[in-house]
């Protein structure tokens, strides 16, 4: 009776040393990808969407989709989601440099891309409507790919389309020799 009661704490003490071993090693790894996120290039996730050029934009709460924008370490944007079909602005979104932005439930519809390139964004309000805009602007741009967001049924299901855009412009040295 005494080896049965001494075998049941011996394997107690062991599933108790294992539990801590996993739970060590779970909290080692997660702090250890914590660590390893910190110091990639788009560090910063930017998803807050200001209110006050968004002040009439358009959502649909239903669909899951988004466009994920990434900006480059030379400049800042605003983009501007149009509506082609309409030439209406669906959303807005001031993206910093080295940001990622997710623009969030977008109506059915195709949609074009309008870029402007700048430096010290700010927000103006006149007549009740509000406008972002670059002091310093330095480009602007209407990308050419068409976005499509309807839904696409397929014998697999549904396919709600998202997309992912990057942007930057050149370092000013690359500029600089190709100009030359």
């Amino acid at each position: 009776m005494l080896l049965k009661t001494k075998s049941k704490t011996v394997s107690k003490l062991k599933y108790l040393s294992l539990a801590l071993v996993m739970v060590g090693t779970f909290a080692y790894t997660s702090c250890q990808s914590l660590s390893t996120n910190s110091k990639t290039k788009y560090a910063v996730e930017s998803t807050i969407e200001s209110a006050c050029i968004n002040q009439n934009s358009t959502y649909d709460y239903k669909l899951d989709n988004f466009v994920k924008i990434k900006v480059g370490k030379n400049t800042e944007v605003i983009v501007d989601l149009v509506n082609i079909e309409t030439e209406k602005t669906v959303r807005t979104a001031h993206i910093k440099r080295k940001q990622e932005h997710y623009i969030r439930h977008i109506p059915e519809g195709k949609y074009r891309l309008h870029v402007i390139y700048g430096e010290e964004y700010t927000e103006e309000t006149s007549n009740e409507i509000c406008k972002g805009f670059f002091k310093k602007q330095t480009s602007t741009d209407v990308d050419e790919n068409i976005l499509d967001t309807y839904i696409q049924k397929t014998s697999g299901g549904i396919n709600v389309p998202s997309y992912s855009i990057s942007f930057d412009l050149p370092d000013s040295e690359t500029s600089d020799k190709l100009s030359k």
